[in-house]
């Protein structure tokens, strides 16, 4: 920080900071304590949103103009059937449901699953573990 380096000065050789080496213009005074956001003048800070501000505007201007652009190229390039297109095209632009190809079917949802299993016959009970005897090999 600033301070430190004030203090640093003064210890070391002896001399006090009047400004801050290649500090920007305006912005040389030492006696100005900042400690993250805590300290900067209020002009800095104005200064700065203002200048954020002004560049987000002008992104966005940009961005609307640009996609003004694009949408009157593809209406220049696709034209509506409204206008003086060949029929051919029209027919091709309202094409019948029927001529869509259909969508792959979707898996059963989970309750409809779950309702599918529940209606099915129980699975058959599992065999009967061997008596320890029959483990053994004794016949009795």
């Amino acid at each position: 920080t600033i301070t430190g380096l004030r203090v640093h000065m003064l210890n070391a050789y002896k001399k006090t900071m009047k400004e801050v080496p290649n500090a920007a213009p305006g912005r040389d005074n030492p006696d100005i304590v900042v400690h993250g956001m805590e300290g900067l003048p209020k002009g800095i800070v104005e200064e700065r949103s203002a200048k954020a501000r002004a560049e987000r505007s002008e992104k966005e201007r940009q961005h609307r103009e640009k996609e003004a652009q694009e949408r009157l190229k593809r209406q220049a390039e696709d034209p509506s059937p409204d206008d003086d297109a060949p029929e051919a095209k029209r027919q091709a632009i309202v094409a019948p449901a029927a001529a869509t190809p259909s969508l792959p079917s979707m898996p059963a949802p989970r309750s409809q699953a779950f309702a599918a299993a529940a209606a099915a016959p129980p699975p058959p009970p599992p065999p009967a573990p061997a008596s320890p005897q029959a483990v053994a090999g004794v016949v009795t």
